[in-house]
């Protein structure tokens, strides 16, 4: 099996190069497809990091991306499923178990599948591997919140505040 990793990136925004930026440098990886509803930044996108094609989001086939996704979820994620996305980042760690990434955009996975358990336990197997990763103890944060844990909503979000690396 090879270990280059092929990589579709599905959102092209500032917060998903964020992410690949990083890994471009440390992982071998190969940008397979970028994925995105705007077409010059697809293009830029295509250029800047030598993409092998584009595609608009309806034209988004999983079969396409045949390991990981990348994906913005603060944009919109028409045409492809979250469960798809779940998968394709289960897969992901296959491949690098050490990712708290992967872990955290699982449990936003599971949160807009509305599964709060699995949820936590994505955050906190992100928090295991980085106990600064501020966003996995958002998302913890935000969970204890909805279901009435406001004394531990409020020592994750503290957490949150007192471990974050950009303060």
């Amino acid at each position: 099996m090879s270990r280059e990793l092929r990589v579709g990136l599905i959102g092209c925004g500032q917060h998903a190069l964020m992410y690949l930026l990083p890994a471009l440098h440390y992982s071998p990886i190969h940008l397979v497809s970028v994925c995105d509803t705007n077409a010059e930044r697809r293009q830029r996108v295509k250029r800047q990091f030598g993409a092998e094609a584009t595609m608009a989001f309806a034209a988004t086939r999983p079969a396409d991306i045949p390991r990981i996704a990348l994906v913005d979820f603060r944009n919109d994620c028409v045409g492809t499923s979250v469960q798809v996305i779940r998968a394709m980042f289960r897969k992901y760690l296959e491949l690098v178990p050490t990712s708290a990434y992967a872990h955290h955009w699982l449990a936003v996975c599971h949160l807009k599948m509305g599964d709060q358990d699995n949820a936590l336990r994505e955050a906190a197997a992100a928090l295991a591997i980085d106990p600064r990763f501020t966003d996995a103890r958002i998302i913890r944060g935000g969970v204890l919140a909805t279901r009435g844990d406001y004394p531990g909503a409020i020592a994750e979000l503290r957490n949150a505040v007192e471990t974050d690396p950009a303060k």
